[in-house]
């Protein structure tokens, strides 16, 4: 009788630490795909955000050559005032 209640009493313990570490992989991998999914939201935003620098930096070049043909040409009707 001793041998059974040891037997189901171990096998319930058993039981329990690997129904545990079942719990701790299923919370782990609910992390590591949690995780993928907010790395790949952020190379999305960085890359949308990058592209957006781009663009922007080309449009402030244009203005800066725009502004100093402007500066160039107010200079020259100055002078010749």
């Amino acid at each position: 009788m001793t041998i059974i209640a040891a037997s189901v009493g171990g096998g319930g313990l058993g039981g329990f630490f690997i129904g545990k570490r079942r719990r701790n992989a299923e919370g782990e991998s609910i992390e590591v795909d949690s995780s993928v999914k907010i790395n790949r939201e952020w190379e999305r935003l960085y890359k949308e955000l990058k592209a957006d620098y781009v663009e922007l930096c080309k449009r402030v070049d244009v203005l800066e050559r725009e502004l100093e043909k402007e500066r160039r040409e107010h200079e020259k009707l100055r002078n010749s005032a």
